[in-house]
């Protein structure tokens, strides 16, 4: 590769940066509560940006959290396309994808819209994945609805495939709220597109 190109790709690298980390928050999942409507649903249709590195898989959203300031629907399975960059859990999560959801503020103001996923808090752990595998493994078991795993299940990928990605994920999500390690990470919101838009109710 000759120095143009180089320098060409580490540009592109730096603005997604800063597209996706300009003001990222983290949220310890054990501060949140839970929702008053626990059967409250949306749709999301697919969407991404920051050069398509960020972004949300279509499926039905249920509402799993609320705070002072909104709501957080999670997605069906892996429905979060993460920046590399930003994947601190590489070793579970090789594609980028993780745990997660829309974070959807009180007042419905289209611009706090925004993206969250799920992250292992590990003290003393430069990866935070690194407990990850025996989480899961000791998690209790996760049921996973069929029509979840077909809305979630990606082109190429067999609905068995995509259950297990769920499986994990979900059996994940319930070691981190059990054991208070969880941390939500509120990625920051953003002008390129109308995230809103991109949603309706059932």
């Amino acid at each position: 590769m000759n120095l143009f190109k180089l320098i060409q790709r580490l540009a592109s690298a730096l603005v997604v940066g800063a597209l996706v980390t300009g003001c990222a928050s983290t949220i310890q999942v054990s501060s949140l509560d839970k929702p008053a409507n626990a059967a409250d649903t949306i749709i999301v249709t697919k969407f991404s940006y920051a050069k398509g590195t960020l972004g949300l898989d279509s499926g039905v959203y249920q509402i799993e959290f609320e705070n002072t300031d909104g709501y957080f629907y999670r997605g069906p399975a892996l429905a979060v396309q993460v920046p590399p960059a930003l994947n601190m859990n590489k070793a579970n999560f090789p594609d980028d994808k993780f745990p997660g959801g829309l974070f959807i503020p009180r007042s419905r103001d289209s611009k706090g819209y925004r993206i969250y996923y799920y992250q292992l808090n590990l003290p003393g752990s430069a990866n935070p994945s690194a407990a990850a595998p025996a989480a899961v493994a000791t998690s209790p078991t996760t049921t996973v609805p069929s029509e979840t795993i077909a809305a979630a299940t990606p082109a190429g990928m067999s609905p068995g495939a995509a259950g297990v990605a769920g499986g994990i994920a979900g059996g994940l999500i319930t070691y981190m709220i059990e054991s208070g390690r969880g941390q939500i990470v509120l990625t920051p919101g953003t002008d390129e597109i109308n995230i809103a838009s991109f949603t309706s109710k059932p």
